[in-house]
């Protein structure tokens, strides 16, 4: 699932910047857990707890820094690009409502087929959509440095 999703997150909407990659990374590890969703196997908020309670085989060093900011370029492709990166998109999700979310994920894969694209223009997105301040969601999740008090 992980990289069919790539066709969409990856392949026709590329990364303007290499510290974007979150954007492919993290929405096509989500795009694992809704399939799994899907099957009627786990929720994806039980996916979320388990990488946010370290209890996924997958999120060990997914605190060691912001998914949109990579220290250096060995640390690009890194646990937090993936599994932190899918836990801001699961924020987002939170955030909007199924309706809207699944609203901004087909416009973002229409706006920028077979382009590039940065996190600027997909937050910008999401707010447009939205028609809220997702600040919150963003700061924290995506780019704050320590893992947050609360899920």
């Amino acid at each position: 699932m992980h990289e069919l999703a790539h066709q969409w997150f990856g392949n026709s909407v590329t990364p303007k910047k290499w510290k974007d990659v979150w954007l492919n990374e993290g929405l096509a590890t989500y795009a694992e857990w809704l399939w799994d969703e899907q099957q009627g196997n786990k929720p994806a908020r039980d996916t979320f707890m388990s990488y946010y309670r370290g209890t996924h085989p997958e999120s060990d060093g997914i605190w060691d820094f912001p998914p949109a900011d990579p220290p250096s370029a060995e640390e690009v492709l890194d646990p937090p690009v993936y599994g932190r990166g899918a836990m801001v998109i699961h924020k987002l999700r939170e955030a909007v409502g199924d309706e809207v979310f699944f609203r901004i994920l087909r416009t973002w894969t229409k706006q920028h087929r077979h382009g590039n694209a940065d996190t600027g223009q997909f937050i910008a997105l999401c707010r447009q959509m939205a028609g809220k301040d997702l600040s919150k969601v963003f700061d924290v999740w995506l780019f704050g440095k320590n893992k947050p008090s609360r899920p």
